[in-house]
């Protein structure tokens, strides 16, 4: 900050040991509490691979690999793009290219000079560190929600880079927002990712001084921008009475010259940015920038910084034949109510058939009502890791009949919800039931699937704790489409094995099937899975101690399009016998992990 060493003292302090401290202060503590996420490796409720491991001082660094106190995220790579179930893109994205985040709360406001990640395996996936001014729940336990006049500034944003096969404390240069921050949201982006990514520790750096109007001008104009182009004013008057308004006369450059369909044309290639700014340049481009055709496709979690309910109100007059929207990760924190987002959805719904909600806190049980009431034409639907959804909301989903994708990951669904929604949708393609808690037994679940959704394809079960061999047979006898399985950790199908069997000879067309901590798999499975599934492309045997070269060696053999293959902790291949793997079956990317101290 420009402070001499005899003006400015560094304090290393814990959450459970801050005080205030004079103006001239810099202060560095670690995270207090995670307090919101997009995915995690390991399950709710446990410790291991979780993003909770995030909080608190460095328990790992500066040791690399694969260690259970680290946190972890669900996905790395490109693999689950190139699986069935991955999600099409639409809309205008530009270079956004997160696929996961995490929400930080740290004890202290200070203005921010440095942050530090402890990254302690395969680190390189921070592309963005945002901040922002965030109340806590006090001692009424109320929700977290950013300050009536912060906003989420970004504090670096970058490239992804998987190079470092050692650990590594990320500390990029940052913006001075001249804003006071205590919470950090990190975004990741995992493509570039050999395996999983580990995280230990997040550490903020910054001063107390309260000398600071708080003015950052950068930040003065990206508000008063948002404010002309997302924002209109809230009339007591007609709600278009602001679209309708007569803009003053302007030179619009001869673009009135060319034909409407031309400048149409032209206009479909700007992003939602773009559009916004083009509309303040004149009438003509207004007129154009508004028409409902270029909002078919909107996807707005590339915004999700400045995104509120206003936006929403902004929007609802270019919405009226929207068709796909993805709003994930926007509104966190009390930017978006629940009611904004149900009032722009029954102004704009109806023709609604994808609707992405990934993460989005102000989705509640109302908003399922609307959803359920409007959009009636939905095929996809995704609310994985919508957390403010509560066990006994999710039933009037049955009404949506046309459904195909159906992402519940994290939900807190229960049983007889799932049967009742799964009954009614006969068109059921994908399905993430991935991480899911609140079900006695999830046979049942599978029984319901089995008889009503025959053209099921896609089945995430990630986890599924009470999920039983006798599932796994309804699922070989009543879904022979399957391309897709998941049931990692589903530790009840250690039991026995003789389910794969009888799952490989029933959906011979698996492309994907991930049997991640399956410990009794052994030789005589893969045999099955070698003359059974000819097309399969990845498998995850994570875990498998059972497992020698000879099994290994028949699947590569015989699923000769397979190009993803997981093998780590499988005693029997250690890391010798699986360089020589790699080196005669180059098409497979053979992954082998491994924990050093």
């Amino acid at each position: 900050m420009g402070c001499s060493p005899t003006c400015m003292e560094k304090i290393t302090l814990s959450p459970s040991t801050m005080s205030a401290y004079s103006s001239s202060t810099e202060l560095s503590q670690f995270a207090k509490e995670v307090i919101h996420f997009s995915s995690q490796y390991g399950g709710d409720g446990s410790m291991a691979y979780v993003a909770a491991n995030l909080a608190g001082s460095p328990d790992v660094f500066p040791n690399y690999g694969d260690f259970t106190q680290a946190c972890v995220f669900r996905t790395y790579g490109t693999w689950w793009d190139m699986a069935p179930s991955a999600e099409k893109k639409f809309g205008k994205i530009g270079d956004f290219r997160g696929n996961d985040f995490i929400d930080l709360f740290f004890e202290e406001k200070v203005l921010p000079t440095a942050i530090k990640i402890y990254e302690t395996y395969h680190p390189g996936s921070v592309i963005q560190i945002c901040g922002a001014e965030i109340e806590g729940p006090g001692d009424s336990g109320g929700p977290f929600l950013l300050n009536n006049h912060s906003r989420w500034h970004v504090l670096w944003a970058g490239e992804a880079d998987d190079k470092h096969f050692q650990p590594q404390m990320f500390s990029p240069p940052i913006r001075n927002i001249n804003a006071k921050t205590n919470l950090i949201r990190l975004v990741f982006d995992h493509r570039y990712s050999d395996y999983y990514t580990e995280l230990d520790s997040v550490e903020l750096i910054g001063t107390t001084s309260l000398e600071d109007d708080g003015t950052d001008i950068d930040d003065v104009y990206l508000q008063r921008l948002q404010d002309l182009t997302l924002k209109e004013n809230r009339s007591k008057g007609s709600s278009c009475e602001y679209a309708n308004q007569v803009l003053p006369a302007m030179d619009n450059g001869c673009f009135d010259m060319l034909p409407g369909e031309l400048i149409q044309l032209i206009f479909k290639y700007l992003s939602l940015d773009d559009l916004c700014v083009a509309a303040t340049t004149c009438t003509l481009f207004r007129k154009h920038c508004y028409d409902q055709l270029l909002y078919v496709e909107l996807n707005l979690q590339p915004y999700w910084t400045v995104v509120s309910g206003d936006s929403l109100y902004g929007l609802t007059e270019r919405c009226r034949q929207l068709q796909m929207l993805d709003i994930s990760w926007c509104g966190d924190w009390g930017k978006i109510a629940s009611k904004d987002f149900n009032s722009f959805l029954f102004m704009c719904g109806n023709e609604l058939k994808s609707l992405r909600l990934k993460a989005c806190r102000f989705v509640t049980s109302e908003t399922l009502e609307a959803i359920a009431t409007v959009c009636t034409k939905l095929k996809e639907l995704n609310l994985s890791s919508c957390r403010s959804l509560t066990p006994n909301s999710y039933g009037c989903l049955h009404s949506l009949k046309n459904l195909e994708t159906l992402n519940l990951y994290r939900a807190k669904i229960t049983e007889a919800e799932m049967i009742q929604i799964f009954s009614h949708t006969p068109q059921m393609r994908n399905l993430n039931l991935g991480g899911i808690r609140f079900v006695s037994t999830l046979d049942n679940v599978i029984l319901q699937l089995s008889q009503t959704c025959p053209r099921l394809e896609n089945l995430d079960l990630w986890r599924a704790k009470t999920l039983s061999f006798v599932g796994l047979g309804y699922l070989a006898a009543g879904c022979p489409n399957l391309l897709e399985l998941d049931v990692g950790w589903c530790s009840d199908l250690s039991v026995n094995t003789t389910w794969l069997r009888k799952l490989v000879s029933g959906c011979p067309k698996l492309k994907k099937l991930l049997l991640t901590s399956i410990r009794s798999i052994a030789d005589g499975d893969l045999y099955s899975i070698a003359s059974n599934l000819p097309d399969l492309e990845q498998l995850d045997l994570l875990g498998a101690q059972r497992v020698s070269l000879n099994g290994i060696t028949r699947v590569l053999d015989k699923c000769t399009k397979l190009v993803f293959l997981d093998v780590s902790f499988c005693q029997q291949l250690t890391l010798d016998v699986v360089s020589k793997l790699r080196e005669q079956y180059r098409h497979t990317d053979i992954k082998k992990s491994f924990t050093t101290t």
